[in-house]
């Protein structure tokens, strides 16, 4: 009786590697590549490459981004990277920083002020590139994916400091300061 090469579901339950499944349940395996060749040696531990670790930011599960899916294990090019805005998208439930995103300090407060510390006027706001295109989507205003902590990840993710006790309104209100979203 031939010896299972790898791990099998067959006949209602698992079989291991080596093992020698009744020619009954054997026989429901059809797949040549699940039985061990007579040249195999002794060794029936199965041999897996050692896992390799994304570089860059990691992410918490799949995602469809860019027109494709991306996985925890995938490196997610840059620009499919910042197309991904919600936080729990991401390990740890924090949005990645990338190195080319400019410094820029601009702070929420409560009452709707906001206080910059950009350098002054000329620059380009936080979260837009020379051409003053977005990098991330900016979430709705109303309806669902507007709720406070959506607006206050995308501010994050867009270099704009949240102080606590920030209202929605207050957030929206720091991000047309910011340049982020047009004013309405």
């Amino acid at each position: 009786m031939p010896k299972l090469a790898k791990r099998v579901f067959a006949g209602g339950q698992w079989w291991g590697i080596g093992d020698e499944p009744p020619a009954a349940v054997a026989a429901t395996i059809l797949n040549p590549a699940n039985w061990a060749s007579d040249d195999d040696d002794d060794d029936t531990t199965e041999q897996r490459p050692a896992a390799r670790r994304p570089q860059g930011p990691r992410l918490s599960g799949r995602v469809y981004a860019g027109g494709q899916w991306y996985g925890p294990d995938d490196d997610v090019p840059a620009e499919v990277a910042r197309t991904i805005d919600n936080p729990k998208a991401w390990e740890g439930g924090k949005m990645p920083t990338f190195d080319d995103e400019p410094a820029e300090a601009v702070t929420a407060t409560a009452g709707g002020s906001t206080t910059s510390t950009d350098g002054g006027p000329g620059q380009s706001p936080a979260g837009q590139d020379g051409d003053g295109q977005l990098r991330l989507p900016a979430p709705a205003r109303a309806g669902k994916g507007s709720g406070k902590d959506v607006w206050e990840a995308y501010l994050k993710a867009n270099g704009v400091t949240v102080e606590p006790g920030a209202s929605r309104e207050d957030m929206i209100a720091a991000a047309e300061d910011a340049g982020l979203v047009d004013k309405e």
